[in-house]
């Protein structure tokens, strides 16, 4: 109920300042984006990270697709504070930091130990949504870490710890699933974090210490972790979307505004995905909702966005009709929208 009620209450909307297709020398499959100056983004596709300007929209490579330790495979999330980038390549099991400003590189890494799902980076401090998959320890609950720009993730120290346990573990479990949670980082170090396993955007200071819970009753984005919902698509992908990510909201990702945390949230209504800025709030819920004026064709379709103040970058795809249907064409399309939030 509270679900039907917060996207029925949808009444404000944004449309983009500006959309377009990113150009196929960059790749085919937009992952992720991070703001690295005013005018200027990083871009992650299956073939590295691009740096591309929001003014005449030329690109040029930071990080090669490549084989670590002089690349990084796939990257699937970065993150980046304007003088780091980090990087984390789900399928190769590995991450990868850089210092931009000489191009020097700070770590590569890959461990079949601890799997990364998203990053957050201010200062010489990196936080990940992970997951420690052997010899877990007093970490086996652990949902985010943290630790030095240039230090191992493995040897990371735990930041936030599932209220749910076990059940909160299986969903992140299903990490390919791509609803393992996000984090961002603000300015002064602070560090939100959602995780798909259970409510609220959990508030850290720099210390690490937790500030506050917001939207501890916006339960309707908790992915089902049953065992048996598990086994079930674990290996199919089309009735994963249609039957299970289809039908309830889930939070694509997490992004730092002016009005703090908001949720980036995805919703299918008939054979169309949409997107909201939601806020949680201190009370539980959430403010009433703002949509972004994107209408993809379904059933498939991700978004991975990032705030720098009121500037709003989104990523994702944007395939014609004959090609949204089919798993291994619909994220062929890479598409960049820019949007100003008030």
């Amino acid at each position: 109920m509270i679900a039907a009620a917060i996207l029925c209450a949808t009444a404000l909307a944004v449309a983009p300042s500006d959309s377009l297709e990113l150009p196929k020398t960059m790749g085919s499959h937009a992952n992720d984006v991070a703001w690295e100056s005013p005018r200027s983004l990083l871009i992650a596709t299956e073939r590295g990270v691009f740096r591309f300007s929001t003014g005449d929209h030329t690109s040029s490579q930071v990080l090669a697709g490549s084989a670590l330790p002089d690349g990084l495979p796939d990257p699937q999330a970065i993150a980046s504070d304007g003088a780091t980038l980090v990087a984390a390549s789900l399928r190769a099991y590995g991450g990868f930091s850089l210092r931009m400003r000489d191009q020097k590189r700070l770590i590569a890494q890959r461990t079949l130990k601890f799997v990364a799902t998203d990053v957050a980076v201010r200062g010489p401090r990196v936080c990940v949504i992970g997951a420690i998959t052997s010899g877990a320890g007093s970490g086996a609950n652990a949902a985010a870490f943290c630790g030095a720009v240039d230090d191992a993730w493995i040897d990371y120290k735990p930041l936030h710890q599932l209220r749910n346990g076990e059940q909160g573990r299986k969903v992140l479990g299903t990490a390919s699933w791509g609803v393992a949670g996000s984090i961002a980082a603000a300015a002064d170090g602070s560090v939100d974090v959602v995780t798909g396993a259970e409510p609220g955007v959990y508030r850290y200071d720099a210390s690490g210490r937790l500030l506050e819970v917001l939207g501890r009753e916006l339960d309707q984005y908790v992915i089902d972790s049953r065992p048996e919902v598990v086994m079930r698509f674990a290996n199919d992908v089309v009735n994963r979307y249609r039957l299970l990510l289809n039908a309830q909201p889930i939070v694509d990702d997490l992004v730092v505004t002016p009005r703090g945390p908001a949720l980036i949230v995805r919703s299918v209504e008939k054979e169309s995905v949409r997107w909201d800025l939601v806020w949680p709030r201190r009370d539980g819920g959430a403010a009433p909702p703002v949509r972004l004026g994107i209408d993809r064709i379904g059933p498939f379709g991700h978004l991975r966005c990032a705030a720098s103040g009121t500037s709003l970058a989104c990523v994702g795809s944007m395939p014609p009709r004959g090609e949204a249907a089919s798993i291994e064409t619909a994220q062929r399309w890479p598409h960049l929208w820019l949007f100003k939030l008030q």
